[in-house]
């Protein structure tokens, strides 16, 4: 079974800069969103976080949103949402 993370990475390697996301001041690549991803991983294992954690996100609808549920994958902890209006 793969997980989320994989499915993004997949997708990455095939097509790196394609657009994710376009913003009125930048445009968000698969590559772009995968260094945040990256870095929010490396920062939750800094921070201790271990495979099968739970990790709380509350957050707005944004692209650090995406890259955190992404990131807590890729470290293999599972997220536990709550959606700001």
């Amino acid at each position: 079974m793969k997980r989320i993370h994989q499915l993004f990475e997949q997708r990455v390697a095939q097509s790196p800069d394609l657009p994710f996301l376009m913003l009125q001041d930048r445009v968000i690549t698969l590559a772009g969103l995968a260094q945040m991803v990256d870095q929010l991983a490396q920062e939750m294992r800094q921070d201790g976080v271990r495979p099968g954690d739970r990790v709380l996100v509350v957050a707005e609808n944004c692209p650090e949103h995406v890259a955190l549920v992404l990131a807590c994958s890729q470290v293999g902890a599972w997220t536990a949402e709550s959606m700001r209006a």
